[in-house]
Formats: structure tokens, sequence, C-alpha cells
């Protein structure tokens, strides 16, 4: 007889669900997997894992199978288009680089009750051009009408 789930600890429910004979079941280079368990009742249960994490992302019960698998294939999608997005973002991370040269003032304002501007100088420009080495500045403020 099977342990219910929910008296499990979370730390084994992965382990128990992997242990289990899935009716469909379809995975990603990353790990990344979806399975259907079916149940006694005509229901099914649609178990997903996001790479190698041990508790599952999904964990829903269907009761036309088509619907269970539906999701689950959805989910890879997803899932092969988020590392896509995020294959992306790090190319144009890596191939940024920036236009600040020493010498140049960046300006800051912010505002709590007052006004607030800072002033920064740019001191280095890495080899890579990635990043910059700023140093905050002083400025002096200069009464010009009634108001200051």
């Amino acid at each position: 007889m099977r342990q219910h789930t929910a008296a499990l600890r979370a730390a084994n429910r992965a382990s128990f669900y992997r242990n289990m004979t899935p009716s469909w079941q379809e995975s990603l280079q990353d790990g990344s997997e979806a399975r259907v368990y079916p149940f006694g009742t005509g229901r099914v249960a649609l178990i997903a894992f996001i790479g190698t994490a041990g508790q599952p992302a999904i964990h829903s019960s269907y009761r036309p199978p088509a619907e269970a698998i539906a999701h689950g294939e959805q989910f890879l999608r997803n899932m092969t288009a988020h590392r896509a997005r995020v294959q992306e973002r790090r190319a144009e991370r890596s191939a940024y680089r920036t236009q600040l040269e020493p010498g140049r003032i960046l300006v800051s304002t912010w505002v709590y009750d007052q006004t607030n501007v800072d002033y920064y100088q740019v001191v280095a420009v890495s080899p890579s051009r990635q990043s910059v080495t700023i140093r905050k500045i002083g400025a002096r403020s200069v009464c010009d009408g009634p108001w200051m």
C-alpha cells in the first residue's frame, strides 16, 4: 500500500513521485521534466520539476488526462522559452560597453521632503568597459533668488 503524499516530508516528496510509474512524461536537457501519474479514480496528477529541483513546481490533479498532458507540454514550452530569454539577456549584458570616460560628471537627484542633488565624477573605466569607478564630489549652492 502506498503512503499518502501529504504525510511525507517535503524533502522526500520528489523521490516518492519519481519512483512511481508515470503514464506520460517528457524531459528537457536541463533536467526539467513533467510527468502524469494515474489515480485509481479516473483522475491523473501532473507533477512538474524545474531543473534538478527536489520540490515540484506544479503538483495538480486533473480529470481528463489530455488536459494534464497539455498543461505539462505547455510547462515545458514555457521553460524552454524562459531559458532562451535568460541566455539572450546574458549575451546582451556581456556585450554591453559603457560610453562614459574619466572626468565625466554624473548627477543624481532624489526627493524626500526636499530635493537632494548629489554629484559624482567618473574616476576610472574598467578594461572591459563594462563598469566604471566613481567618487562623490561636493557641490556649492548659490543663492540667486529670494527663496534660498
